[in-house]
């Protein structure tokens, strides 16, 4: 609550697995090993906003709440812009740059081979049942139009009950206009994949208006 640096403990035991013994037998260590991530503090603001006495008393509409939602806005715009980029100098370390690269490069064009190699780049662990695309809208134009080769059938699937969400390969997805836009932009991965719930943000306090 301080919004002193906190050290989170990280570790992958993905690679390990119990043991068969005998009776009598002995028992053989298998150490976990664990890692470290220090979660910062940042203070986001949304600017000030010069709002006249006769303007809050005379506008047609509700002009506190809408004041609110905007500068909400404002406030969710530039948290996900480096939720998702952000370098960690200075700044929240971003899922484009915390995510473990896959090595699949995408040259400018999204192919079958593409989505295939960054799926099975994830640990099986962490893509059923939770596995998740995350990606910029010119992305998925570009997937909408990819087919699988054996079968002919488009990759994206939409969903066919109520509530169901579109797929990849099986896989929901998320679009997150933060993304690069792989067309124009290849610096930082143009697509993400996994279990989405792993990025962890530390949310110190609460909103607070100030007037």
């Amino acid at each position: 609550n301080t919004g002193a640096p906190l050290p989170w403990p990280t570790t992958n035991d993905t690679m390990n697995e119990g043991v068969l013994v005998g009776e009598g037998g002995e028992i053989t260590e298998a150490d976990i090993v664990f890692g470290q991530l220090v979660l910062e503090a940042f203070k986001f603001g949304s600017g000030n906003v010069p709002v006249s006495v006769e303007l809050m008393q005379d506008s047609s509409i509700n002009m506190a709440q809408t004041l609110g939602r905007l500068l909400g806005e404002r406030l969710a715009r530039i948290q996900n812009r480096l939720y998702t980029r952000g370098t960690g100098a200075s700044q929240p370390r971003g899922i484009t740059v915390a995510a473990h690269d896959s090595g699949v490069a995408l040259n400018g064009a999204v192919s079958y081979d593409n989505l295939v190699e960054i799926e099975h780049a994830c640990d099986p662990a962490y893509r059923t049942p939770n596995g998740r695309w995350m990606f910029h809208d010119q992305t998925l134009k570009a997937i909408k139009k990819l087919v699988d080769p054996s079968t002919l059938r488009p990759l994206w699937s939409a969903g066919m009950a109520v509530r169901e969400p579109d797929t990849i390969l099986g896989y929901p997805y998320t679009i997150n206009q933060h993304m690069p836009n792989f067309v124009a932009d290849t610096g930082d991965p143009a697509i993400v994949f996994g279990d989405l719930g792993k990025y962890m943000i530390r949310q110190v306090r609460d909103i607070q208006l100030y007037r």
